[in-house]
């Protein structure tokens, strides 16, 4: 499997990689990024697996675009989103576009790894916590009265 994965933090970069080399099979190969840029630059010989993209350093205009060309280059690897503090909309939009998986950072290795193994898998993942809350919102959504029907 091969892994792309896109921070402006080393550490965090490095401990990721670390931990997914040491949980994924010995046949893993996680390549490092510290910007969608120099990912990018540097990405055409390589065949992505799964693309994991840490968003909270981006503002929201930039992220739509790199979400559109990672998934437009490579159609066939899933698309991991990591971010903090997201609006829930803004991670419906994401799954919309092809984000396959999308993690609040604040998740733990055991849940980084059930996403990477239902994203290798075709599937979807969401963290739990922001499960329930988009289930919440769209709850609340379904329950407002429609414009319509407070003009009678």
């Amino acid at each position: 499997m091969v892994i792309s994965l896109i921070d402006k933090t080393p550490i965090y970069r490095s401990g990721v990689s670390f931990l997914l080399k040491k949980e994924l099979s010995e046949d893993t190969v996680v390549m490092e990024y510290e910007s969608f840029f120099s990912f990018k630059k540097s990405r055409a010989s390589v065949q992505f697996d799964l693309i994991i993209l840490a968003i909270e350093q981006l503002s929201e205009m930039l992220i739509m675009p790199n979400l559109y060309e990672a998934k437009r280059s490579f159609p066939n690897a899933g698309l991991i989103v990591i971010g903090k503090g997201i609006h829930p909309d803004s991670i419906v939009e994401y799954l919309s576009v092809g984000v396959s998986g999308y993690l609040d950072n604040e998740a733990g290795l055991d849940e980084l790894k059930k996403c990477i193994k239902d994203v290798s898998a075709g599937k979807k993942f969401i963290s739990e916590g922001l499960f329930w809350k988009l289930l919440n919102i769209e709850h609340r959504n379904k329950r407002k009265p429609r414009q319509s029907m407070l003009k009678k």
